[in-house]
């Protein structure tokens, strides 16, 4: 766990570096609100996709082109399934069942923004950093849970219309793609996030 938290320190701190001599034009903060569709070994847990999510992230204009930051993502996946049967560990369980997974996000995020000082703007990105996952599953009178950490990869592409006061519309999808850990395969999922963006100098 320290080790992911100071992985993404480390990264966050490395973007800023490279560009803490440049004039700074604006800082950008961002608040969406976020859907998502489980992929891979997260879709064989929950098929369903959800509709929590929250998004929020910071972007420092290090020119006409390039942003650096940070963004933070929390996403809450649930299924019930009716008489089905799963497996954990040497144990099968069938009945009525209640599975939840709870996916935090922290990444160092790296932006290029398109058509800068244009209404419309465009924009690619990557970002790497820690994902905490914390898994529940309910079955009858019985509860397990599992959490864990992954080192977690996000690609991401985006639009936003800038309005006359300085705000901006945003629309953006990420891809979440988390790395096998100790307790679990890797979670992998997809996010459309609608918000916000607010620029200050």
């Amino acid at each position: 766990m320290r080790s992911n938290l100071a992985l993404s320190a480390t990264l966050a701190l490395l973007m800023l570096a490279q560009v803490r001599n440049a004039a700074a034009q604006q800082n950008l903060i961002m608040v969406d609100y976020s859907m998502a569709f489980p992929l891979g070994g997260l879709e064989e847990y929950i098929a369903k996709n959800t509709w929590r999510g929250f998004a929020a992230g910071y972007r420092y204009m290090a020119d006409d082109n390039m942003a650096v930051g940070i963004d933070l993502d929390w996403h809450h996946f649930f299924e019930r399934k009716d008489q089905a049967s799963f497996t954990l560990e040497t144990a099968t369980f069938t009945g009525t069942q209640y599975r939840y997974n709870n996916n935090f996000a922290m990444t160092a995020q790296w932006d290029y923004v398109f058509n800068e000082g244009g209404d419309l703007r465009p924009y690619l990105g990557v970002g790497a950093g820690a994902m905490y996952i914390r898994r529940v599953f309910d079955v009858g009178l019985y509860r397990f849970e599992t959490d864990d950490w992954q080192f977690v990869v996000q690609p991401e592409f985006g639009v936003s219309m800038y309005l006359s006061n300085g705000t901006a519309l945003n629309l953006s999808a990420n891809y979440f793609s988390g790395f096998k850990s100790k307790r679990l395969d890797g979670q992998s999922y997809a996010s459309i996030n609608l918000g916000l963006i607010f620029a200050t100098d």
